[in-house]
C-alpha cells in the first residue's frame, strides 16, 4: 500500500514564487506531486509569476498543484517594507506576514514546509509563529539562512561567527549600500536557534555547512536530493536535433543559466574555454537570460545560437537533449537542478569541482570534473571530450542511469512522505541522502 493511500496529509508548501529558478521548480514539483499522490496541498508565493489569478484552483497535472496562492499583501504593507529593504534590512519589517502566520488559511494542516526564504516577501522573525501552527519543515536551497545576508559565502567565513564588512555587499539578495549583515545575522541566531524544525538540505555539502554553523540548536537534519522528471527529460537525440533544425554529426555545445551574465553563473569562463576549442567548428546553444552579442563575439568563429530565457520545460529538455556536451561553470552552487536534467537526458556535463555538483559527478563515469574557475583546465577538457563524442554518449548513458536510480521525481516524493509521516506523530525518521 502506499503512504498516500493510508490518511492523506494536509500540507502548505512556502515559497518565494512559483515560476523562476532552481527552488521554484523544487518547490512547485513537490507541492504538484503531493497533489497527484492525495495530499491536500497549497502552495503559497510571495509572487505569482505564472499568470493565473491570485487563488486559483487547478486540476492537479504536470505543472501546477491543485492550489497556488500569493501571500496576501496590501499596497501599504508592501510600502512598509520596502522601507525595511532601502535600509539594508531583508526579509524584516514585511507587515503582511505576521497575519499570514496565524491566518485561519493555516488552520487544521499537519505540517508546514518553507522553501526559499529570501526575496523579501516573508519577515523571518516570524518564523516560530508557523512552527506553532503545525510541523514545520525548511527546505535550504542555499546558505541564506545560516549568513548576515549572502546566498553563498564562497572563501568567506565569517557566517561561521558574525558577518560584518560583507565583500558581496551590492550583489543580489544584499543589494543595498547599507551593511547590516553582522546585525541580520544575530537577529537570526536568535530567531532560529530554538526553532522545531526539520532542516532538509539537498546536498550533503550544504547540510555540513548549516550544522557546523551553530545557528539552530534544536533542528533535526535530514539530506533529500532534489528530484528530476525522468520522463520528461530523457534522451532522444535524433528527434531533439530535427526538431532544433540541426544536423546530426555536428558537434553541439549547450550553455545554460537563467542569468548568462550573472557572475556566479561564470559563462565567461565557458566562452573562454570554447573560444580556445578552434576545431571543430561547434554550435552552441545558449539559453538564459542576458545580452547575446558578448556571447557572440567571442565565440565568433562558431555558430551560436542564442535562445533567451527558456520556460517551457520540454524545449529546454530538447537542448539538452540535442547537446553533446554541457558546459557548467558556476563557481558556487548547492545541488543544481539544470546538471540533474542534463545528465537524465543522457547528456555528458563538463562543470567545475563545486559545493553539491562533487556529489552529482562521477568525474569520468557519470560526467567530468576540472578545478574551479580552471579556464585551461576547461578549454582542454572541453576540446579533447569533443574529438571523441563516442566517449561522450557512453559516460551521457551512464548519467541517464544514475539519474533515474538516484533523482527520479517518485523517489524524491516518497522520500518527503517519509519523513512527513513520523513527524505527524512527533517521531523522526532517517531518510537515506543518496
Amino acid at each position: 500500500m502506499q503512504l498516500n493511500q493510508m490518511n492523506p496529509l494536509r500540507i502548505a508548501v512556502i515559497n518565494s514564487a512559483d515560476f523562476g529558478g532552481g527552488a521554484e521548480t523544487v518547490a512547485r514539483m513537490l507541492a504538484e506531486g503531493l497533489c497527484e499522490r492525495g495530499h491536500d496541498t497549497t502552495l503559497w508565493v510571495g509572487r505569482l509569476r505564472g499568470g493565473q489569478s491570485q487563488e486559483q484552483i487547478r486540476t492537479a497535472g504536470p505543472s501546477m498543484p491543485g492550489i497556488v496562492r500569493e501571500i496576501p499583501c496590501t499596497p501599504r504593507q508592501r510600502e512598509v517594507g520596502r522601507r525595511f529593504l532601502n535600509k539594508g534590512f531583508f526579509n524584516l519589517g514585511i507587515p503582511s506576514t505576521a497575519p499570514f502566520c496565524t491566518s485561519p488559511a493555516l488552520d487544521d494542516h499537519d505540517l508546514i514546509h518553507m522553501h526559499n526564504i529570501h526575496g523579501h516577501y516573508f519577515s523571518m522573525d516570524a518564523l516560530p509563529l508557523l512552527a506553532k501552527r503545525a510541523a514545520f519543515f525548511w527546505t535550504f536551497h542555499d546558505f541564506f539562512p545560516i549568513t548576515g545576508g549572502c546566498a553563498f559565502p564562497y572563501e568567506c567565513r565569517r557566517w561561521l561567527s558574525h558577518c560584518g564588512d560583507c565583500p558581496q555587499l551590492g550583489r543580489y539578495p544584499l543589494v543595498t549600500e547599507f551593511d547590516r549583515t553582522q546585525r541580520m545575522q544575530t537577529i537570526k541566531r536568535g530567531a532560529f536557534r530554538d526553532l522545531p524544525v526539520t532542516i532538509i538540505t539537498p546536498s550533503e555539502h550544504l547540510g555540513r555547512a548549516v550544522r557546523e554553523s551553530g545557528v539552530f540548536a534544536q533542528a533535526a537534519y535530514h539530506v533529500i536530493p532534489y528530484g528530476v522528471d525522468t520522463d520528461l527529460f530523457r534522451p532522444d537525440r535524433a528527434g531533439a536535433r530535427q526538431a532544433l533544425d540541426l544536423g546530426l554529426d555536428e558537434p553541439v555545445v549547450l550553455l545554460v543559466a537563467q542569468g548568462l551574465d550573472d557572475p556566479r553563473k561564470g559563462v565567461h569562463h565557458a566562452l573562454a574555454a570554447l573560444q580556445a576549442v578552434e576545431q571543430p567548428r561547434l554550435t552552441v546553444l545558449a539559453a538564459g537570460d542576458g545580452d547575446p552579442q558578448p556571447i557572440k563575439e567571442r565565440l565568433a568563429h562558431h555558430d551560436v545560437r542564442f535562445l533567451g530565457y527558456v520556460s517551457d520545460q520540454e524545449q529546454l529538455a530538447r537542448c539538452y537533449r540535442a547537446a553533446d556536451l554541457y558546459v557548467f561553470t558556476s563557481l558556487a552552487e548547492n545541488f543544481p537542478c539544470v546538471t540533474m536534467e542534463a545528465m537524465a537526458c543522457g547528456t555528458a556535463v563538463l562543470a567545475f569541482d563545486i559545493d553539491g555538483v562533487v556529489e552529482q559527478i562521477t568525474p569520468d563515469e557519470t560526467g567530468f570534473l576540472v578545478p574551479r574557475g580552471d579556464t585551461s583546465a576547461l578549454a582542454r577538457a572541453a576540446r579533447t571530450l569533443l574529438q571523441d563524442v563516442r566517449h561522450l554518449r557512453e559516460v551521457g548513458n551512464a548519467a541517464r542511469d544514475h539519474a533515474v536510480r538516484h533523482w527520479r521525481k517518485e523517489l524524491f516524493l516518497e522520500h518527503h512522505e517519509c519523513l512527513y509521516r513520523p513527524a505527524r506523530s512527533g517521531r523522526s525518521l532517517t531518510v537515506a541522502s543518496r
